[in-house]
């Protein structure tokens, strides 16, 4: 019995740099020049069991690698975060592994450049404290350790009790805010301060820096 040969190759209309493979004249799939090449693949080369293990493990890598590309196009992924959008798209273990290794040799995946994106974003026109940025890095799949070391990268040179008494004053500015009593105020302070990720010691120096009784007393 003749064994199955690879019967052409052709470019595609879509990707240019890519060659879809027939098999004896079916369609088995489309690689980068790069990889036909790397492979060995010709017209005329017989398609044994080997080739075409190794040839069904490249379009598995490779279509992993597409999807990746195409969630970067949109925006940027931590590592975690990316393989865990590949394992939802059910591609395969070793496909995944694959795609992230060619990532990481683009530096389309840099951990703490996503990371110091993130606490740009959380700040961007109003201060936040270190539990906020915590937690919006967390939710971004960072490393522990890392997540520690940008924080501490981020609060350099920072009064975080400067910045928590700057946004708590804004807030105490607003019309809904000066109709309230002096415990309405300091509540609500408090609970506004903790959503933007103040620990309970910054918030209690930024509310009494404020003077709030005093104020009242004058009234």
């Amino acid at each position: 019995m003749d064994h199955p040969v690879i019967t052409a190759m052709k470019a595609t209309q879509r990707s240019p740099g890519r060659l879809s493979i027939y098999v004896d004249r079916k369609f088995v799939g489309a690689l980068p020049d790069a990889r036909i090449t790397e492979l060995g693949l010709a017209v005329g080369r017989e398609w044994d069991a080997e080739l075409r293990i190794r040839v069904e493990g490249e379009l598995k890598a490779d279509k992993a690698l597409r999807y990746a590309m195409r969630l970067l196009n949109r925006r940027s992924y931590s590592r975690n975060e990316m393989r865990q959008r590949m394992e939802r798209n059910d591609h395969a273990e070793p496909a995944i592994v694959r795609a992230m290794a060619t990532l990481e040799r683009m530096n389309l995946l840099d951990d703490a450049s996503y990371g110091r994106a993130v606490i740009e974003r959380v700040r961007a026109g109003k201060p936040a404290g270190s539990r906020l940025l915590r937690h919006k890095l967390i939710q971004k799949k960072l490393d522990a350790a890392l997540i520690d070391r940008l924080i501490h990268e981020a609060e350099q040179g920072r009064d975080t009790a400067e910045d928590a008494r700057a946004l708590a004053e804004q807030r105490l500015a607003t019309p809904a805010m000066q109709r309230c009593d002096t415990a309405t105020r300091k509540r609500r302070l408090w609970g506004y301060l903790a959503r933007r990720g103040f620990d309970t010691e910054t918030i209690h120096r930024a509310i009494d820096t404020l003077h709030l009784a005093d104020e009242d007393d004058l009234e």
